[in-house]
C-alpha cells in the first residue's frame, strides 16, 4: 500500500519532495528537505526570487545522487515541485 499524506502548504513553504520509497528507505524527510533546500538556496536564481524547472532538477538529481551512494537498493524516482507565492 502507498502512503499517501494530505497536507497544504504554509506561505513559508518553498518546495516539496515528492518520491518514492528508494529514496526514503536512505534518508529521512529532514534529511531530504535539508539536501534539496541547500542546493536551492546555493543557487543565484533562487536568491532573487527567479527560480525554475533548471533548479528543481538539480535538487532533484542531488537526492537521486545521496540515496544511491547510501546505497539504496530500490528503483529511485524524485520530483521537487517549487512552490511560490504570490
Amino acid at each position: 500500500e502507498p502512503d499517501v499524506t494530505r497536507l497544504v502548504p504554509d506561505a513559508g513553504d518553498s518546495f516539496v519532495v515528492l518520491a518514492s520509497d528508494g529514496l526514503w528507505d536512505v534518508m529521512t524527510d529532514q534529511e531530504a528537505v535539508d539536501c534539496a533546500g541547500g542546493v536551492l538556496q546555493a543557487s543565484e536564481p533562487w536568491q532573487s526570487g527567479n527560480f525554475g524547472v533548471v533548479e528543481a532538477k538539480a535538487a532533484a538529481d542531488a537526492l537521486l545522487s545521496l540515496s544511491v551512494r547510501r546505497g539504496t537498493v530500490d528503483n529511485v524516482t524524485v520530483i521537487v515541485m517549487l512552490l511560490q507565492w504570490g
